[in-house]
């Protein structure tokens, strides 16, 4: 038989897990330096600290040198071509193709190398295959120096 709870005996129990909870607040309260990081002191800064804050002063410096470097470069020579994306050929290099060879329709490029800056402007090396008058297609390769949008062997 269950036996019915009496109004003393419940205010009782609702005390006793205030008191309880009471108790746990103190108890962690007390042994808050245990469990809790104190963020309120700064870590000394060692000397791996200093060492990669030098190395990061230097990498921006370098980094700002070379970007004044670039658009110096740009500003003698003109902006970086476009590039095909399957050879790497320079859309200028193709147009190039395009009016200096009798048979233009049969020029096959094969690859360029990537665009690298030179003293005579952005400078690649072309391989490609091209057809002559008396032979077939023959396998050339070339250097072009671009310049402002003028492409020159």
């Amino acid at each position: 038989m269950i036996r019915p709870i009496h109004y003393k005996q419940m205010k009782e129990a609702v005390t006793m897990k205030y008191v309880l909870l009471i108790i746990a607040g103190i108890l962690l309260w007390l042994t808050t330096p245990f469990w809790m990081i104190d963020h309120s002191t700064v870590p000394s800064e060692s000397k791996i600290d200093n060492y990669i804050e030098k190395k990061n002063e230097e990498a921006t410096k370098l980094s700002a040198r070379e970007t004044e470097a670039l658009r110096k470069y740009v500003e003698k020579f003109g902006e970086k071509p476009k590039v095909r994306y399957k050879t790497g050929t320079p859309l200028l290099v193709r147009n190039y193709w395009q009016k200096h060879f009798k048979h233009p329709d049969a020029v096959v490029e094969r690859r360029c190398s990537p665009l690298k800056r030179s003293d005579r402007g952005w400078m690649t090396v072309c391989e490609y295959r091209a057809k002559e008058d008396s032979a077939g297609l023959s396998i050339y390769q070339d250097v072009y120096y671009i310049n402002k949008g003028i492409v020159s062997k």
